[in-house]
């Protein structure tokens, strides 16, 4: 499971929860900028989810969901498809790890 697994980004069902992490993005826009950092989102994913993220996960997911001109910075509007791509980028990682490490039998850090 996704260190977002305890949140379900993926599947947000509950509108409450939807409208708490939108508000999230006020809260922690406190330059009131209409956009975080990627440093700003890396920080809040880390609290939320009680791991360290990638930043190069974060940068990566901002790119793709804003466009490769937002430098990179995520607006508000972006905010939960931006969470979605963070989760999403990082359960393909977890699961590219344990796939790797099912294979490396020897725990050589190499497929032989």
């Amino acid at each position: 499971d996704s260190v977002f697994s305890s949140f379900g980004f993926d599947r947000l069902r509950s509108l409450n929860m939807v409208k708490d992490i939108i508000d999230a993005f006020d809260v922690i826009d406190v330059s009131l900028s209409g956009y975080l950092t990627v440093q700003q989102l890396r920080e809040y994913c880390e609290q939320t989810s009680f791991a360290k993220i990638d930043p190069e996960i974060v940068y990566s997911a901002v790119k793709f969901v804003c466009g490769p001109q937002s430098e990179p910075r995520c607006p508000k509007k972006h905010f939960l498809p931006v969470l979605d791509e963070i989760s999403r980028r990082s359960d393909r990682i977890d699961q590219l790890y344990w796939y790797f490490k099912a294979l490396d039998h020897r725990n050589q850090g190499r497929i032989a």
